[in-house]
């Protein structure tokens, strides 16, 4: 998002509504371009990159709008985040059965407790993609220790 209105504002477009309708349609255009070359569908328009799910079963990551970073397919812990925000945002739960299961050493996420999403601090603001699990509903020792490790 902020990559693309830079790019409008640096051609002196200031003209809200103009800039507005021209936001929209480099949106629409990325979008159209990605879903056409990838057989896929967005799954979230993010705050954030717009998320893609493919008909592979890959998640995509499209910042140009927003960062203006390139396509690139997700990691692990962003394929999960947009699957949840997915489900979430079109209505489609089935898109959580392409979630990993639980493996035998993981518990329920202590955060969200198995909802995959939490507010960041209990009590304030929305629910979103569950930080500590990333989504998952689970957790493992493993993770917990990284999540120590790493501030999360």
């Amino acid at each position: 998002m902020m990559g693309t209105l830079r790019a409008l504002l640096s051609k002196r477009e200031l003209d809200a509504k103009k800039l507005s309708a021209r936001y929209e349609e480099t949106l629409h255009s990325l979008q159209h371009e990605v879903e056409d070359e990838h057989d896929a569908f967005l799954l979230d328009p993010g705050t954030g990159p717009m998320a893609y799910l493919t008909a592979d079963g890959r998640i995509l990551l499209d910042g140009r709008s927003w960062d203006g970073t390139a396509l690139r397919e997700a990691t692990d812990d962003e394929a999960v985040g947009a699957l949840v925000s997915g489900a979430t945002k079109t209505g489609l739960s089935e898109l959580l059965a392409l979630l990993p299961s639980r493996p035998a050493d993981g518990t329920t996420c202590p955060l969200c407790r198995g909802a995959r999403r939490a507010q960041p601090y209990p009590g304030v603001g929305p629910e979103l993609v569950c930080l500590l699990c990333r989504g998952r509903g689970w957790v493992t020792d493993a993770l917990l220790a990284d999540a120590k490790s790493t501030g999360g």
